[in-house]
């Protein structure tokens, strides 16, 4: 077994079912992981207009899959093998996967990166202009993508598959969590990381600040040092492999240079 998260106790802030696999992973890594879920994943509501969107989907240029969830909840809409999507655009090899679980054959992933920026750099952005793209994603979603594909000229339609929220059980969960100290803390968004926080004590967010975070991207690293954390690691990929990755090397022993002058 690999101990090079041996005693660390890391919590995990994605729904219970998407935490999962990266607990398994942490446990056989040697630490301790912690599920105390901040937010919760729904299918919308009134799935007519999402329906409507997804069905004609194979009329678009591209259609861009936010996240996993996206994927997962616009198929139970719609099956995703029926609509004969013409390119389908993922930020990282996870959502990449589920797409392809789903039916969905010809789907790209960024070759670097996983942000929007990454995404508009592929090559199925290159003749964008007045091409039609849609993007699957959960209610109230960033619109930085769509903006910049705006300013592309493409002609951009979003497609909400699922709400969010914070679990009702996440304060007495994290309260729980925090009997012994915690040593790094995996979000998956800002919004996770709002939730986690939002109507605690003041002496559960310091206990919070204490630990190691563990970040999707960059502009997730600048909204948490604003709301107080001192310690931010961005993951080298937003997927399971990627936090695993990043965890096992900021829990790696450091290595001593026996040449170096004593």
């Amino acid at each position: 077994m690999c101990a090079r998260l041996s005693g660390k106790r890391i919590l995990l802030t994605r729904p219970r079912e998407s935490a999962a696999g990266l607990a398994e992973m942490i446990v056989e890594a040697g630490g301790e992981p912690i599920c105390v879920p901040a937010m919760e994943i729904a299918t919308i509501e009134n799935v007519g207009p999402a329906r409507a969107q997804l069905q004609a989907a194979h009329e678009c240029a591209v259609v861009i899959f936010i996240s996993r969830n996206a994927v997962e909840h616009a198929n139970a809409i719609t099956p995703l093998a029926s609509i004969g999507i013409g390119i389908a655009v993922a930020p990282g090899k996870t959502t990449a996967q589920a797409l392809r679980d789903c039916g969905v054959g010809n789907v790209a992933v960024p070759q670097y990166g996983h942000d929007s920026t990454a995404m508009l750099a592929m090559t199925a952005f290159t003749n964008i202009s007045k091409q039609s793209v849609l993007i699957v994603r959960g209610e109230g979603g960033l619109d930085q993508l769509r903006d910049k594909l705006t300013q592309l000229k493409a002609n951009v339609r979003v497609c909400e598959v699922y709400r969010r929220r914070k679990p009702d059980s996440c304060h007495a969960d994290l309260k729980q969590s925090l009997d012994s100290p915690l040593d790094a803390i995996c979000v998956a968004s800002g919004e996770t990381l709002q939730n986690l926080v939002d109507g605690e004590s003041e002496e559960i967010v310091t206990r919070l600040h204490s630990a190691t975070l563990f970040v999707p991207s960059e502009r997730v690293s600048v909204l948490a040092k604003a709301m107080g954390f001192r310690r931010c690691v961005v993951a080298t990929s937003p997927d399971d492999i990627g936090y695993l990755d990043s965890l096992k090397n900021w829990g790696a022993p450091p290595t001593w240079d026996s040449h170096a002058p004593g």
